[in-house]
């Protein structure tokens, strides 16, 4: 789900950047629990300078992980777009994790 302006192509060309760091989060909780499956739901604004704020979890989400949740939300910080035409942009989506 995507609010204010900004193409969601951008958004997700950005959101691939983030993808390695987030399956390294997801990797490392295998090690740990080799079972765990599911969806992860992230909430983040995307500022009128193109950086990324206030991320929070999305609500939904089946994996059991919060140690995977919540460095999987971490990575999103680093991301930068270009700035929106108007105002914030609020963003949720949900990634699907399964090896």
């Amino acid at each position: 789900m995507l609010h204010g302006k900004l193409s969601a192509d951008v958004v997700s060309d950005g959101l691939k950047a983030a993808n390695e760091p987030m399956l390294a989060c997801y990797q490392r909780e295998l090690v740990r629990d080799a079972k765990q499956r599911g969806k992860v739901s992230m909430r983040f604004v995307i500022g009128r300078d193109g950086a990324v704020s206030n991320v929070s979890h999305g609500g939904g989400s089946t994996l059991r992980s919060s140690q995977a949740i919540g460095c999987m939300l971490q990575a999103l910080y680093p991301l930068k777009s270009p700035p929106p035409e108007a105002g914030i942009v609020t963003v949720v989506v949900s990634a699907g994790l399964d090896p």
